[in-house]
């Protein structure tokens, strides 16, 4: 990596929880002369540009999926076990969407920022890619 502009993206997959901490470390490599986006889920296009930072969707509404979803299928009133297998069916359409979202984005990238779910689900695709990943967790692990 040189030690000029990059150009970052910021893998910030899932709730506002898990977006929101990563758009001050944005901002700051922003100000600092970095290109930097920010992948997160649907629902945080607004949340994301209101903070004057580049954008790309992550493919999923995550708020909706767990509100829709995980919730309706745990209430269903169903066997746990036959609830929990609905959540992963309708969840793996929703991986296959974020991951193709989430190669586009990073087409041209320098660097790639970010979490657990980012980490998990990403890793080798950076690694292939020849991008370094730098983990930057929000949560004690």
């Amino acid at each position: 990596m040189s030690t000029g502009a990059q150009h970052i993206s910021i893998l910030a997959l899932g709730s506002r929880g898990d977006t929101q901490p990563y758009l001050p470390l944005a901002r700051g490599l922003q100000q600092a002369g970095h290109s930097v986006q920010v992948v997160a889920g649907d629902e945080f296009a607004d949340f994301v540009t209101g903070y004057g930072l580049d954008y790309a969707p992550a493919g999923i509404n995550f708020r909706a999926f767990v509100n829709d979803h995980m919730l309706a299928a745990l209430e269903s009133g169903q066997n746990t076990l036959r609830a929990v297998r609905e959540i992963f069916r309708e969840g793996a359409h929703y991986v296959g969407v974020m991951n193709e979202r989430v190669r586009a984005a990073c087409q041209g990238t320098d660097v790639i920022i970010t979490g657990l779910v980012g980490a998990l689900m990403f890793h080798h695709f950076a690694e292939h890619a020849h991008i370094p990943l730098i983990y930057a967790l929000t949560i004690p692990l």
